[in-house]
């Protein structure tokens, strides 16, 4: 009831108060549309040896999936002599443990030695 007064001492009208019950809502959707957090991460992955299948090492890391994770480009890049190593981007929502997704990676043990994160930007 205090609501429908005016501090003037008039009530509101239809249209102040529907007016009024449209902010309120706008100001509802924008505290329920904020936006999530992203992080960019940077990962080195690094193989047994030069005869390691660096493609099926890449395809096995691409085929861990989580909801809030999509992987970026991957390249290869050499490490020492003949062997390389994968760099792989992945962008994830805050919500995704990125050390969880790091631990996946490494008991792929056919085909990594270790992985090191090279970057984790907050986007």
């Amino acid at each position: 009831m205090a609501d429908d007064m005016d501090l003037f001492g008039g009530e509101l009208t239809a249209e102040e108060k529907a007016a009024e019950e449209q902010r309120k809502a706008e100001k509802a959707k924008k505290v329920k549309e904020e936006p999530k957090g992203r992080s960019q991460i940077v990962f080195e992955v690094k193989p047994w040896g030069e005869d390691t299948d660096m493609a099926a090492m890449e395809a096995a890391i691409r085929g861990i999936q989580k909801e809030g994770l999509m992987w970026g480009a991957a390249r290869l890049e050499p490490v020492v002599h003949t062997i390389k190593m994968l760099v792989i981007m992945m962008n994830v929502d805050d919500e995704v443990n990125t050390q969880e997704v790091q631990d996946e990676i490494e008991e792929l043990e056919d085909y990594v030695q270790s992985v090191d994160i090279r970057s984790f930007t907050k986007l």
